[in-house]
């Protein structure tokens, strides 16, 4: 299995990482689903999981905050309770689908990598319980 990110570029929106699965058509051809990573785009992460649901093999966990400053159409990445992200939801879907791929914590502000990645696994494991 291959999964491709959604990750800017052509991969930026469900709809262009849609189009690229649909387009490539071949089942090892998955998605790594990163909800944070399509706010910056204006596509919302629950719509974009509900849609990518039958590709995703993988997903990062990260949440993104809107400073005006952030490298990413003004957004930055954080820890985990600390940004928009509807993780509750999110796992509910993938829950629902049976869903037993890895559930990965990607933390990318440089500033406390440790500190921030234990947050940020310490808010996502009572949520995590809501899919299993």
């Amino acid at each position: 299995t291959i999964a491709i990110e959604n990750h800017y570029g052509i991969t930026a929106t469900s709809d262009d990482v849609l189009r690229v699965l649909e387009g490539v058509g071949y089942e090892a051809i998955r998605a790594n689903f990163d909800g944070a990573n399509f706010v910056p785009m204006g596509d919302d992460p629950v719509r974009a999981c509900r849609r990518l649901l039958p590709y995703i093999a993988h997903v990062h966990c990260k949440v993104a905050r809107y400073t005006g400053k952030g490298r990413h159409e003004g957004w930055e990445y954080c820890e985990i309770g600390a940004g928009v992200m509807n993780y509750r939801e999110i796992f509910e879907i993938l829950g629902g689908s049976c869903y037993k791929g890895a559930v990965c914590v990607e933390y990318e502000n440089p500033a406390d990598v440790v500190g921030g990645t234990v947050i940020s696994r310490r808010a996502l494991r009572p949520l995590l319980e809501v899919a299993s």
